[in-house]
Parts: C-alpha cells; sequence; structure tokens
C-alpha cells in the first residue's frame, strides 16, 4: 500500500501572490511558505498575505519568515520601537 503527500511550497513572494481565483493554487496536504512573506513589513501587507495563505486549500499551513518579516521578530521589535 502506498500513499503520497502533495506538498506547495511557496517562497519570498514579497507581497506579490502568485494564484488569483481564476487561477488558484492546487491542493495540498502541507503548504510551506518559506521566508519572506512581505516586501518591508506593515500590518497592511501582513493582513493581506494571511488573506492570500488563507485561500490554500490544505489542511497544514507552515510559515516561515524571513528577513524581510522583521515585524514578526518581537525581539527586533522591541529593540526598534521608537519611544
Amino acid at each position: 500500500m502506498s500513499s503520497s503527500i502533495r506538498l506547495l511550497i511557496l517562497s519570498d513572494t514579497h507581497s506579490k501572490w502568485p494564484y488569483t481565483p481564476a487561477n488558484p493554487a492546487p491542493k495540498a496536504d502541507v503548504f510551506i511558505h518559506c521566508r519572506d512573506l512581505t516586501q518591508a513589513g506593515g500590518l497592511a501587507s501582513f493582513k493581506r498575505t494571511i488573506a492570500d495563505i488563507k485561500t490554500i486549500d490544505a489542511p497544514l499551513k507552515l510559515i516561515i519568515a524571513g528577513n524581510h518579516d522583521l515585524d514578526l521578530d518581537e525581539v527586533w521589535v522591541r529593540k526598534n520601537m521608537e519611544d
């Protein structure tokens, strides 16, 4: 008996989502986004990217932030917050 796992892996989308309602992402068992969800961070960019990720038909979604996603690093935010 063999089984397969469908992986969908994206990397460095920089707020430019490759899928549309007319051209949706393929179904997957696991979705992995590696590095750089946004181009320069910011709440609005993250909200758009999360909305895009929610369109992926996969029960497991793993997100790995990149160097453009510093807003997600609590230590960096605390060090660099404006007073």
